[in-house]
């Protein structure tokens, strides 16, 4: 097989599986550069690179007699925090991946993991 006709195939099936190729190419791309999903989910966290950012979030607060809401200061990380009390293992890990620290390997070694596996189950499903 030449290389043009391989160049066409390959259009081809791009053209004919547009998903496939959209989660493969994703796949590689966290792979490669796992801080492309990382950060976006540090930050959608509410964690920045100098720790938990404050924030207004807003949550239902439930009373016996009525529903009201009220605003709780801080993001999706620090209403953790507050829930569960400290900081365990896990979210101290994660908090020092959001700000630079030891965390970051662990983190980036868990990120490009995940993409390893999309993208190897999107070729293996493409491939049967």
């Amino acid at each position: 097989m030449n290389f043009t006709v391989a160049l066409t195939t390959a259009i081809h099936y791009a053209h004919a599986n547009p998903g496939t190729i959209a989660i493969a190419t994703g796949s590689a791309a966290v792979v490669a550069c796992p801080a492309l999903l990382s950060v976006a989910a540090f930050s959608a966290a509410g964690l920045a690179s100098n720790g938990p950012v404050a924030g207004d979030l807003l949550l239902p607060h439930f009373h016996f007699d009525d529903s009201k809401s009220d605003r709780c200061s801080g993001g999706a990380f620090a209403l953790l925090q507050s829930t569960i009390g400290g900081t365990p293992a896990l979210a101290a890990i994660i908090q020092s991946a959001a700000m630079g620290g030891y965390g970051v390997a662990i983190v980036n070694g868990v990120v490009q993991t995940g993409g390893a596996i999309a993208g190897l189950a999107t070729v293996a499903h493409a491939v049967r």
